[in-house]
């Protein structure tokens, strides 16, 4: 625990300021940084108090930074928090655990892995839509080629029919006796 001494001569500012910061920003502290008299901080109040310093030196006003520190939270004494949990109370919610990270980082694994497989099957529907096109195209031509096929055999046999029926015509005009 630090003295506010202690917490000026690091900011290189005066106990008046550092105290005016605590009054400004009380839910940004321990208790023990908020009393009277006596007052001691925490590694994580000077860190708040140097986060302060920051954001003044950067031209920002007490109300920006009020919504940019993290509030220390209520502990039920009742039931205290395990030490993980307060140590990341004490951190704030803009510090990332390890924990946090190594989470964040199997979640991205598990997001790039499902976004690889939708491409992995996009591609096989592409690939078997290319497939079933070629397929209905050779089916296509195929069909195409049994027409032509077909339309040549029946005028194969249609000029058959028309020979025929000329020498059917032929015959009928000759006489009788004539057309054996």
């Amino acid at each position: 625990m630090h003295k506010i001494g202690d917490a000026a001569k690091l900011l290189d500012v005066s106990g008046q300021t550092v105290k005016n910061w605590i009054n400004a920003f009380p839910g940004s502290f321990s208790d023990s940084a908020k009393r009277n008299f006596g007052k001691r901080f925490t590694d994580q109040d000077l860190k708040r108090l140097v986060d302060i310093q920051t954001f003044r030196s950067d031209g920002r006003q007490l109300d920006e930074i009020k919504d940019m520190l993290p509030t220390v939270p209520e502990i039920n004494y009742d039931h205290p928090p395990s030490l993980d949990q307060f140590t990341d109370m004490m951190r704030g919610p803009e510090v990332m655990t390890r924990r946090d990270a190594e989470a964040l980082l199997e979640m991205l694994d598990a997001t790039i892995q499902a976004k690889d497989e939708v491409i992995e099957a996009k591609e096989e529907i592409i690939r078997q839509h290319s497939e079933l096109l070629l397929e209905k195209d050779r089916m296509h031509s195929q069909s195409l080629q049994d027409k032509n096929k077909w339309i040549s055999e029946l005028r194969g046999e249609l000029d058959q029919l028309k020979l025929e029926n000329l020498e059917l015509k032929n015959r009928l005009k000759q006489p009788l006796w004539k057309r054996r």
